[in-house]
């Protein structure tokens, strides 16, 4: 997703931020980038099924067995 409700989204936490400012019976846009190509949708506010879960990364890539 790079775009919510015609704000440009930078980051989980700003996302979070701004649906959680929309109520269920507000209408906003969306866009998202799949296979490269954005695609703009319009559907209710709220929080759209949105789960966000935040992992540690290393700086190393696990060897392949």
């Amino acid at each position: 997703m790079i775009e919510y409700d015609g704000i440009r989204i930078e980051n989980t936490q700003q996302l979070v931020s701004i649906v959680k400012e929309k109520a269920d019976a507000d209408t906003i846009e969306m866009v998202v980038v799949r296979d490269g190509t954005p695609h703009r949708m319009t559907l209710k506010g709220g929080l759209i099924g949105i789960n966000v879960k935040t992992v540690p990364v290393s700086g190393t890539v696990p060897e392949q067995p």
